[in-house]
């Protein structure tokens, strides 16, 4: 039996290859473990976002140019997580 190198760690969290890890092999496991990988990040802000905005093309991220779609959505999550707060 071998364990996985840190670049083996990182692809199967769905890191890109073109992601640059650094410092000593124990510094780049310890990152990677705390790490939350790419794909799962993804997956939880396109819920979010869908809950938040039910008329979202399939629960996709919708990014605009325009800073205006781009605030509106971070004070709606912003909104949802004072609400959060007040429950607790």
């Amino acid at each position: 039996y071998r364990r996985f190198v840190p670049r083996e760690v990182a692809r199967i969290q769905s890191f890109p290859d073109s992601y640059i890890l650094e410092g000593p092999d124990s510094r780049q496991y310890k990152a990677l473990g705390n790490a939350i990988p790419p794909i799962l990040a993804w997956h939880v802000m396109n819920s979010i976002q869908k809950a938040l905005d039910p008329e979202a093309k399939n629960g996709e991220i919708q990014v605009e140019n325009d800073g205006v779609a781009i605030e509106s959505w971070k004070e709606k999550f912003f909104r949802l997580i004072r609400n959060i707060r007040k429950i607790r």
